[in-house]
């Protein structure tokens, strides 16, 4: 359904989001793939001294030999990705803020390792991807908490120029106020592969009501009841009898 929304709500190697929603970015990718196999880092359990970019946004760390192998692959900006978990098929779509993780590990956000149903240290493949740029976006807020924002639409701007992809089906995590909160992206345009590119792109943003969003419940009025007087006039001079007849609506 539409849901009415409150009003005015709509760095690193990828894109940013802006009204309808513009994505500014670069160039495509060239014909050859990178793949590797790593080991998947939570961004807590990293021994980075500053990872706050990575964990409040959509995208991951590789280790600088993956930099070497992109550029002799000639892949170009700006980079994107598609992990895959084997085990259980699940993937997810995503930039590259950096190349500084440890050599054979990719570090990333702990929504990601959720939405992959990977824990620390499990194998997952990283693969450079082409994705179309995006067209049409729903996402729904799991928590209708997110409604309290006093600039949403700002809010949800600003947060996605840290990612440069999107995967129908999945689940992302913005940060705001100290706060975090959970997106479901419900459905994207075009549908052909699975996921978008928000990079350089104009993008349509729909929302459905918040996953815990009660509809009100409507009491109905109770039917409404006429009073009709009848008099009867009786055979005393100081009395008058009135009787009240209630009829139905």
């Amino acid at each position: 359904m539409a849901f009415p929304f409150p009003p005015g709500f709509p760095g690193g190697y990828g894109g940013g989001f802006g009204g309808p929603m513009r994505m500014m970015g670069g160039r495509g990718f060239g014909q050859a793939n990178f793949s590797q196999r790593y080991h998947a880092i939570p961004v807590a359990a990293a021994d980075k001294s500053d990872t706050s970019k990575l964990e409040a946004g959509g995208k991951i760390m590789l280790p600088p030999s993956a930099l070497q192998q992109l550029s002799l692959l000639e892949i170009a900006y700006p980079m994107l990705f598609e992990i895959t978990n084997r085990a259980n098929g699940r993937k997810l779509h995503c930039g590259v803020l950096e190349f500084i993780a440890n050599e054979g590990s990719v570090l990333m956000p702990h929504w990601m390792m959720q939405n992959l149903g990977v824990d620390h240290g499990d194998l997952v493949t990283v693969e450079s991807a082409t994705l179309p740029k995006g067209q049409y976006v729903k996402l729904r807020p799991q928590s209708k908490t997110f409604l309290d924002i006093a600039n949403p639409k700002a809010v949800l701007e600003n947060t996605l120029r840290s990612f440069s992809a999107l995967t129908k089906g999945s689940t992302i995590r913005i940060h705001y106020n100290n706060k975090q909160y959970d997106i479901d992206v419900v459905d994207i345009k075009p549908r052909d592969t699975g996921a978008i590119s928000i990079v350089d792109a104009d993008v349509n943003v729909d929302f459905d009501a918040p996953a815990d969003y009660v509809e009100p419940v409507r009491v109905p009025e109770p039917p409404k009841m006429h009073v009709s007087l009848e008099f009867l006039v009786v055979p005393h001079p100081f009395q008058l009898t009135i009787v009240a007849v209630f009829c139905g609506p």
